[in-house]
């Protein structure tokens, strides 16, 4: 009797369900560049892409359960050992790794290019390992523009609300905002 290879594409309804998440975060980016462009609460944005960091995450998460369960399986039991574990281990590593590059100039651009090319590959099918290297490529981006908001934020907006004596909020709304940024 032969073994049947399973790959991540096998899985019911995974590409739908994929699809329609990344669907809400492209909509989440282009909310925050409107943001962005219109002058918004540095607090509002930074908790913006806090939800969507958390929402690539979810799509992460899934992605790596169902690569686990059946290209990192397959890949051990038929004798792919050390390329799967290297794969799978370097991959973590990007997940969990934040950048310190400080581009700025069209960065919503670049991650929602990112955003469609996760798409095509969800959509293309095979194994989604480097769906996962797209998600780290867009935090990546999201810890980015989120350090530039975040300096900005402090500089201007913190000094001016404390400078006129509304210390307690802007305090409040600030450690707010960076317990979610560092969860």
């Amino acid at each position: 009797m032969k073994t049947k290879i399973v790959t991540c594409v096998d899985e019911p309804n995974l590409k739908k369900n994929l699809i329609t998440r990344l669907n809400r975060i492209i909509g989440q980016v282009n909310g925050i560049e409107k943001m962005e462009k219109n002058g918004s609460e540095c607090d509002e944005i930074l908790n913006q892409i806090s939800s969507i960091k958390s929402a690539l995450n979810g799509i992460a998460k899934v992605i790596l359960e169902v690569h686990l369960k059946s290209c990192v399986v397959v890949g051990i039991k038929f004798g792919n050992k050390k390329g799967t574990i290297n794969e799978l281990i370097s991959i973590i590593d990007k997940l969990l790794t934040t950048s310190n590059c400080s581009e700025d100039k069209g960065i919503f651009e670049k991650i929602k290019e990112e955003l469609f090319i996760m798409k095509e590959k969800i959509e293309k099918g095979g194994c989604y390992l480097s769906v996962l290297e797209c998600i780290a490529t867009i935090k990546s981006k999201l810890y980015t523009i989120s350090k530039i908001i975040l300096h900005t934020h402090i500089k201007n907006c913190m000094v001016k609300d404390i400078s006129i004596g509304i210390e307690d909020k802007t305090i409040t709304d600030f450690l707010y905002t960076i317990n979610k940024m560092i969860k």
